[in-house]
Formats: structure tokens, sequence, C-alpha cells
């Protein structure tokens, strides 16, 4: 497949998974249309609206099944040129969104710690809120920054922490 071809059609899926995953944020059930169907997956009642999104969030719910239950919503399902692949995306970004965020978040902080320097006559011998076997394994390395510290194998988050502390963070 040429490259312009690859292109064509990941740009065809990125188009189609964002329209559908629109709708999908913006489709909401009243509690007479959803509750058999909450009911069915083990789920009580609810007496308030809900976006398919807020049902696609719970566990034993797939993507498909909410499509279903809205015509408007299969119909765009059903269009879809890649349909279970763009699908099955939707459900995973969906489902997974809060953990990607809490990942992210983490990853930017790690990112920042890159640039906070530690004292080059830094005595961690001295620093007993330090676990001992960080105390050792910071006096052999000598890390520059708090990211290098954060990276040796032995030196908890909880002595990271001391070290931001230390450094007045």
């Amino acid at each position: 497949m040429a490259t312009a071809e690859r292109k064509a059609k990941f740009n065809l899926k990125q188009d189609e998974k964002g329209d559908l995953y629109e709708h999908i944020k913006n489709t909401s059930f009243l509690p007479k249309e959803i509750n058999s169907f909450l009911e069915s997956k083990g789920y009580r009642p609810t007496t308030q609206k809900c976006t398919a999104e807020e049902l696609i969030c719970r566990p034993d719910v797939s993507i498909e099944e909410v499509c279903n239950l809205n015509p408007l919503l299969k119909e765009n399902l059903s269009k879809l040129s890649l349909h279970n692949e763009i699908a099955e995306s939707i459900e995973i970004d969906i489902k997974y969104e809060g953990y990607i965020k809490r990942e992210q978040m983490s990853a930017e902080k790690l990112k920042r710690l890159e640039y906070i320097n530690l004292p080059t006559d830094m005595d961690y011998d001295s620093i007993m809120s330090l676990s001992t076997e960080a105390r050792q394994k910071l006096s052999r390395a000598k890390p520059q920054t708090i990211g290098q510290a954060s990276r040796i194998p032995g030196v908890s988050p909880n002595d990271i922490s001391v070290l931001l502390i230390l450094m007045g963070r």
C-alpha cells in the first residue's frame, strides 16, 4: 500500500472516529429509554438522564450495545468504513480516559523533575528521612537532577518527595 493511500485511510479513520465520538458525547438517554437495558446488565435503574459516554464507561457495557439503543448512533456506527476497529478504539478511549489523563499528568511531572538540579556536594548519608537503600545508591550515583535520582533502582517515590522538600519544592 502506498504511503499516500495509508495516510488517506488514516485520515478517514480519524475523521470517522471523531464524528462518532462527538455523537456519543452529545447523545443523552432518558431513564425510561435505558432502565430495562441497565437492569439486564445487573445495574440499578436510574432516575436521571445519562449520556451514551457515561453508559459506555460502565465495565460490562459495550459501544455496540449503547449504539443499538439509539437509531441515530446505530446508523452512524454502521456507516463506518472500519466499523469494528473504530468502535473498539472509541470504547477504549472512553473507558480508560481517566487512567490516561492520570498517566499524562504523571509523565508531565516527571518531565519537570528533569530540570530540578541537585547540589553536587549533597551528603545523602546525613539525610535520615531517606531509606537506607536510597542513601547508599544516591551517594554512589551522585545524580545531577531529581529526574535522574527518580530513575535509580531502589530510590522510591517517597525518597524523591524527601529530596523535593529539601530542595524547597
